[in-house]
């Protein structure tokens, strides 16, 4: 019954970090988001404090495996940001993308209109 609920934990503490991962990314399209900190360039108090609050439900899923998996159960908690991070990943690679195909050439005039 007990891996039953650290189940239940991991994917509650898993939804909750991809949940963060999605607002994060919508809230700043353009920008890069940080893999574990970092500051935002506009407060987003719900994304972080749901990238907080996941880590919770995961520790204590990794608590509770421990009796079943011994220390190893602490492997739980990177496998349950790791659907996030990779969504962070994605994002930072299409943010890295976009800035590469705009280029200081798109804004420089071949032309002076005067002339």
């Amino acid at each position: 019954m007990i891996i039953i609920a650290s189940v239940v934990l991991l994917l509650v503490g898993a939804m909750l970090a991809i949940l963060a991962a999605a607002l994060l990314s919508a809230g700043d399209p353009y920008g890069r988001i940080s893999y574990y900190f970092g500051i935002p360039d506009e407060y987003n108090f719900t994304a972080y404090t749901f990238r907080f609050v996941a880590f919770f439900p995961l520790m204590l899923s990794a608590a509770m495996a421990t009796t079943f998996f011994g220390v190893w159960a602490m492997l739980i908690i990177p496998l349950g940001y790791y659907p996030s991070l990779m969504m962070v990943r994605q994002h930072n690679k299409q943010v890295a993308a976009m800035w590469e195909f705009i280029s200081v050439n798109a804004f420089v005039e071949t032309h002076s209109p005067l002339v």
